[in-house]
């Protein structure tokens, strides 16, 4: 016979046995309904369409409808086939929750393990998947790009006029916007302060901004003489002022803005905002060095890539170099994408945590492992009979999986809920941009699924391998295990082992942060706090900021002089109010979270030819603030009344600055240059004062240039020192305030002190999650070490009532199982310290005081798993030293 290629196999091809064996027209259990009558004349044609050629699910049904009854009937029995299945796992099931609910305790303390692991884990995915995965609240977020200027120093702002030179000449970008935050006064009875933007007139339709109610920004807004006009908040709009007309209206800094357009609340960018007022064009008349907190966003043209753009950019500001040559190094342009730009330094943060948890709950499925081979030696005896019956090593596989999944997912559904209480705590360490899309979505929920199938295979497929597979005959005899082969033991060794390693891991990383919370504890600011309060304060300055412009820029002569007059009234009127003991204006305040960095260079030095200067901070301070501050002086004088614009240019500089310049000599006398600032002033040095830290104690000392206010205008904070308490203290000045301004406001009053608490919050935060990660961790390794050796003194209890029978005395015997624990202790502490060096390099950023690999951390954490781990080992082998020989060889 002539070979013939086999057809292929249907994916329907188990329906076949629906056909008669009698009738080649007629499948048999279609005949028991339909009798003699007749089929439908299409019936034999799309039964052999769909039985032997296959088909799709979707046509397969299709096909039913066309067979009217007779495919009514099919479906019925296919349906039963399935019903059948659902019905089988359904028995399963019920049978698995029935050998739960025997052991109680077991099955509630593997549940409540797993529950710990995957809820911690689900947690921190959803700040994965908001922060990584999922799309921003923002149209076709990947083809957006924030643009900033390079340097071998980093990276920051440009100037709004080079942003108006990129957006002209590029030709990568579908549209190019720009933001610069800030804050402005509400006029209304009385002075309220707001967070607001000052924006393109293409920001929105850039990002894709669906407007509520109005528009946009037009190009006549967004030009000089266009009129004042405002976009708000839905929360703003819906307590916002009407104008005389009746149309709506806000004053603002003194001048009605028209609303036109409202955006939803949730809207966020760098933050929240109330307002978004169109950018200043005369903006344009600055600097090109000065650097004022410009964000430039970019929408890169379909087919762009961020590469090919990047090489343009570099070309556009070879040119403008070329044209506009500056004193600091040439700048380059740096292009970042806006999730990477967005996530920050959270993506690292998230990512530790990420592989933290993941330790949790590789922890807890040892345990479980560990919970789960003491239940499977019990039923040994069950498994050797089930397969004396003929129960194959699959369906003994198949079972034991089967009721591992149901423990995952009875844990997953417990982690659940703790899953949500867990990402609360974890939205301080998300930007505002990211916390609305921080939920437990669908996502979340299947990531939590395949979480749970992933967990029942970790610690369910060991297990259900090694006790399938045992000889028969030797498991039914009466005293042979199979459960108490080597290979047993070696097994739940070797989960101890790692559970020690990887909780050791935990413990000396919430160690390191320990050491780096007390450290930051004992470290002063450089000031006195106590009695200090610091406040915003917004008044003249904006109006000032606005007569004191011209067509052709800025009139600084014009704006310090009517500063200094506004700012001496202010400070005298505070100083006068009973229980104040000093005030003082300054900008930037320490410990606010503001800066204002600036280049310098020393006279008489060899200015850098690659044109890097360093950088200091610059303060605009007013002369009673060093000793409203409390911060010393080391040497020369600080500011007087007389140091004012147009006297000889002086500056105070801090101890780091000094030593930097002239080290070992007197800083007194020699002169400064800020070649970005002030490219054509010198500075003389007057005074040398003490280092103090400016955004947080973690930092090390940075030089510090000072300037009085009345020389250098600058303002926008208070630093009040008095007996009276904060409240009493805040309401009595700013009732002061508006006497004296009604268009003023002060804001964000608070203690230094606890200003410079909330500098490390952020660290004392992720020491708190460290702390309670390695705590539980700690838990569960004990509980692992325990069970354990509370198994391996059950399994040698006859050994044990044998040795006591012929003379060992219980020390001895507990000796015995301490030595074993302390083996396994040791193996573990010596994984975990190899895992320890790794891990804890990722901490390195966040560490003040102490090195990665601290020595008394390292061996403080070796000391403290392993007293805990024999405390865990010591209860069994004291059980073990007690036992009874006589009844112990009576019952064997």
């Amino acid at each position: 016979m002539a070979w013939r290629p086999r057809a292929p196999k249907s994916k329907w091809h188990w329906a076949r046995p629906l056909h008669s064996q009698g009738d080649a027209s007629k499948p048999g259990r279609f005949q028991d309904v339909y009798k003699d009558q007749p089929l439908p004349p299409n019936f034999k044609m799309v039964w052999c369409q769909v039985v032997v050629t296959g088909n799709t699910p979707a046509g397969f049904f299709e096909s039913f409808q066309r067979l009217g009854r007779a495919g009514t009937v099919f479906a019925a029995v296919l349906v039963g086939r399935h019903r059948s299945v659902v019905m089988s796992l359904r028995t399963e099931i019920k049978q698995i929750l029935r050998v739960q609910l025997k052991k109680p305790r077991l099955t509630a303390a593997a549940i409540l393990t797993l529950a710990l692991g995957i809820g911690a884990t689900t947690a921190i995915f959803s700040v994965v998947n908001a922060l990584l995965i999922k799309n921003l609240p923002y149209r076709e977020p990947g083809r957006l790009v924030v643009l900033q200027e390079g340097s071998r120093d980093g990276t920051y702002p440009p100037s709004y006029a080079t942003y108006l030179d990129w957006r002209k000449t590029s030709k990568s970008f579908e549209q190019m916007a720009c933001y610069r935050p800030g804050t402005c006064l509400v006029v209304r009875d009385y002075s309220e302060r707001f967070t607001c933007k000052w924006v393109s007139a293409n920001l929105f339709s850039t990002l894709g901004v669906t407007f509520l109610e109005g528009r946009s920004f037009n190009a006549h807004e967004d030009s000089a003489g266009g009129r004042p006009v405002v976009i708000v908040t839905e929360s703003f709009y819906q307590r916002h002022q009407r104008g005389a007309d009746g149309s709506p209206a806000v004053n603002i800094e003194g001048r009605s803005h028209d609303i036109v357009g409202v955006i939803p609340s949730g809207f966020r960018l760098s933050g929240d905002a109330d307002l978004f007022l169109p950018i200043d064009p005369r903006a344009a008349n600055e600097p090109r060095d000065q650097h004022d907190a410009l964000t430039v966003l970019g929408r890169l043209k379909p087919g762009i890539g961020a590469a090919q753009a990047s090489a343009e950019m570099q070309l556009i500001a070879a040119q403008l170099n070329k044209q506009y040559p500056r004193p600091t190094a040439a700048p380059s342009v740096a292009l970042v994408s806006f999730r990477d730009w967005v996530a920050g330094n959270t993506r690292s943060v998230v990512l530790i945590f990420f592989a933290v948890v993941g330790l949790v709950l590789l922890i807890a499925c040892a345990n479980v492992a560990t919970l789960l081979l003491a239940r499977l030696h019990e039923r040994q005896h069950e498994f050797a009979v089930r397969a004396a019956l003929g129960a194959e090593r699959k369906d003994l596989v198949r079972q034991t999986l089967a009721e591992s999944l149901v423990l995952s997912l009875e844990g997953s559904i417990v982690g659940l809920l703790l899953a949500d209480a867990v990402r609360a705590s974890l939205l301080p360490f998300v930007p505002p941009e990211i916390v609305p899309l921080v939920r437990i979505d669908v996502s979340v929920l299947v990531f939590t699924l395949l979480l749970s199938c992933v967990t029942a295979l970790l610690f369910g497929l060991f297990p259900a391998l090694r006790f399938s597979a045992f000889d028969l005959v030797r498991s039914l005899k009466d005293g042979e295990r199979p459960g108490s082969r080597s290979g047993h033991h070696r097994f739940r060794r070797t989960l101890a082992v790692v559970e020690i390693g990887m909780a050791l891991m935990l413990v000396v990383c919430a160690g390191l942060m320990l050491r780096t919370a007390v450290r930051l504890s004992t470290t002063k600011p450089g000031f006195d706090t106590e009695g200090l309060v610091g406040m915003g304060f917004q008044g003249a300055t904006i109006r000032l900021y606005r007569e004191a412009m011209t067509p052709q820029g800025m009139d600084f002569e014009k704006y310090a002089k009517g500063l200094e007059v506004y700012n001496r009234e202010l400070l005298r009127r505070l100083e006068s109010l009973p229980g104040i003991k000093s005030v003082a204006s300054v900008y930037p305040l320490p410990m606010t979270g503001s800066t204002s960095s600036h280049p310098y260079h020393p006279e008489g030095r060899p200015v850098p030819g690659d044109g890097h200067y360093p950088f200091a901070s610059l303060y605009s301070v007013s002369p009673g603030y060093f000793k409203t501050m409390g911060i010393p002086l080391a040497d020369g004088r600080v500011f007087t009344e007389a140091d004012r614009w147009g006297t000889l240019p002086v500056v105070v500089v801090n101890r780091t600055l000094a030593d930097a310049c002239w080290p070992g000599g007197n800083p007194i006398g020699h002169r400064l240059r800020l070649p970005l600032s002030f490219p054509g002033t010198s500075y003389t040095v007057i005074g040398v004062v003490g280092d103090t830290k400016h955004s947080g104690l973690h930092e090390d000392p940075m030089p510090q240039l000072y300037m009085s206010c009345y020389a250098f205008p600058a303002t926008g904070m208070l630093a009040v020192r008095s007996e009276l308490p904060t409240a009493q203290l805040v309401s009595a000045v700013r009732l002061e305030v508006a006497r004296f301004d009604k268009e003023a406001a002060v804001y964000d009053a608070k203690p230094m002190e606890d200003m410079v608490s909330a500098t490390v919050s952020y660290s004392r935060r992720m020491t708190n999650l460290l702390t309670i990660v390695a705590a539980v961790a700690l838990v569960l390794a004990s509980v692992g070490i325990f069970g354990v050796m509370s198994q391996r003194v059950g399994e040698r209890r006859h050994e044990m009532g044998v040795r006591i029978a012929v003379g060992a005395s219980p020390r001895r015997v507990l000796g015995l199982v301490l030595r074993e624990a302390a083996v396994l202790t040791a193996c573990g502490l010596l994984l975990g310290l190899l895992g320890s060096f790794a891990l804890t390099r990722v901490l390195a950023a966040w560490l003040f005081g102490i090195t990665a690999t601290d020595p008394f951390t390292f061996a403080g954490g070796c000391l403290l798993l392993g007293t805990v781990a024999l405390i865990a080992a010591y209860l069994p082998a004291r059980r073990a030293a007690l036992t009874d020989p006589i009844s112990t060889l009576r019952c064997a």
